[in-house]
């Protein structure tokens, strides 16, 4: 995760801003810019429409480029048709640069570079991104501790238990507000996971402990024998507290087992003897079961 983190972080720096990163992106928005600059009225008008759009105004120089492929690259398909009515002089220019730059950031028809939630009203296909991302994190988080056996009362159990449910949750809040490029990334790295911690739990219900505690014990001896060290001897105690454990688990498993079945004999024999000689449910049923409730306890 440590590894992953600085990677999240200027991933979503770039896909924030990709044009500000990619130069052959960034052609594309200067081909509008520039014409976009000589027009009458072009601040005026640029500043409406990043109103009427709800995008910065206050502390954004729009005669500036960048600042201008800032604006451009949160336009939607339908700021750019608001663009070229604003600017009919360059409209195809306007035009056929938004359709390249609408192709780039399209993945099976979403908008990479777009955030999935864009309001109550406007349910898209974009919005099984965050789903995507939170499911398989908790599908991931379920196979890595499937093999570990927790007991209720250890210090910090409750607080994993807790995680594997808030964290992706947590995943489905931020893919709503992220660009949807980051979202699939999640979704890509938890699929990884999911795989990769399948093969482990499958070789690790396969493999002997102790063959592996064997294993791994001659490769350190040869390591020390390299240093001219003595051979180190398998750790008993290491053996004999894995299968402790395998033991352990087994009882307890056995124990709740004969607690089911003791509980379940109970209700049976006293639905039996409080519904003796009387159909089941019936008001001498009901009679016979404070009769015989007093008689049990008089004696």
């Amino acid at each position: 995760m440590l590894i992953q983190f600085p990677i999240i972080l200027a991933l979503y720096r770039v896909i924030y801003n990709i044009p500000a990163y990619v130069p052959s992106v960034r052609a594309f928005f200067d081909n509008v810019v520039e014409p976009l600059q000589q027009q009458p009225d072009y601040i005026n008008k640029i500043a409406e429409l990043a109103s009427a759009c709800k995008l910065p105004i206050e502390n954004y120089d729009y005669s500036l480029a960048d600042k201008c492929v800032d604006l451009l690259y949160k336009f939607t398909p339908e700021q750019w048709k608001t663009l070229e009515g604003l600017f009919p002089a360059i409209s195809d220019v306007i035009a056929t640069n938004a359709a390249e730059i609408e192709q780039m950031n399209s993945f099976f028809g979403i908008n990479l570079a777009t955030a999935p939630f864009t309001g109550f009203d406007n349910i898209t296909i974009a919005w099984l991104i965050p789903i995507l991302a939170g499911l398989t994190q908790w599908i991931s988080t379920k196979l890595m501790s499937s093999n570990q056996q927790l007991d209720p009362d250890t210090p910090g159990a409750q607080s994993m238990k807790t995680m594997m449910y808030t964290m992706p949750l947590m995943s489905v809040f931020f893919c709503f507000g992220f660009p949807a490029g980051i979202g699939i990334y999640w979704i890509m790295t938890a699929v990884v996971q999911i795989f990769q911690q399948m093969i482990v739990n499958s070789y690790m219900n396969k493999i002997d402990m102790d063959k592996l505690i064997q294993k791994n014990v001659e490769k350190m001896n040869k390591k020390r024998a390299k240093k001219g060290l003595p051979p180190a001897k398998v750790s008993q105690n290491a053996s004999a507290s894995l299968k402790n454990i395998k033991a352990q688990e087994d009882k307890q498993e056995k124990i709740r087992e004969e607690k089911l079945a003791q509980t379940k004999k109970q209700i049976k024999d006293s639905s039996e003897y409080y519904n003796a000689d009387a159909k089941p449910g019936s008001l001498a049923a009901k009679a016979n079961m404070v009769q015989k409730y007093n008689e049990k306890h008089n004696k």
